[in-house]
């Protein structure tokens, strides 16, 4: 038998525990990826869940509660995306959780910026590695924006102030 374990060397405690049967069998190679995705289930909210929302002039933060796993997999992404009230995308962001970590957080905050003034619904969803995502969060909010010119030259700044930040991560 092959045992695997994934560890928070920090907190020093197991994050999962699997064990394969005779590895040397292709039979027995649960874990790979194919076989994997075929017994995958999407994550979870709890029941009651809900969207924590503060607006902020066109912005808007979003806390979400952690999912739960439906298989023993990680949740590895959270989707949020704002609608207007023509049902267009306004926005939409994703956030990596800390799920690699024994003391991960039992919340996720995504913020959402540069809203024009009006009512969105905002949906949130949660992934696993195989693109396997839970029913999502809703919930519908008004936001006080710029409109305009003045909305055009914030979302200019905020693209560039996004590829800094991208390209300080990625070099960093």
């Amino acid at each position: 038998d092959l045992r695997m374990r994934g560890i928070d060397v920090i907190a020093g405690e197991v994050l999962c525990d699997f064990v394969m049967k005779n590895p040397a069998s292709k039979a027995n190679r649960d874990f790979t990826p194919e076989n994997r995705k075929a017994v995958a289930k999407a994550p979870v909210f709890a029941e009651g869940a809900a969207l924590l929302l503060e607006t902020q002039k066109g912005n808007c933060k979003v806390t979400v509660p952690a999912a739960q796993s439906a298989d023993g997999m990680p949740v590895v992404l959270y989707r949020v995306e704002a609608k207007d009230a023509h049902g267009f995308l306004a926005a939409k962001k994703w956030a990596l959780p800390q799920y690699y970590r024994a003391d991960g957080a039992d919340e996720i905050e995504i913020e959402l910026k540069n809203l024009a003034k009006g009512t969105y619904t905002i949906s949130v969803t949660a992934e696993n590695a195989y693109e396997m995502q839970s029913p999502p969060l809703q919930t519908t909010i008004s936001v006080q924006g710029e409109t305009g010119f003045p909305l055009l030259i914030a979302r200019l700044k905020q693209l560039i102030q996004d590829i800094k930040d991208f390209f300080v991560q990625l070099f960093w």
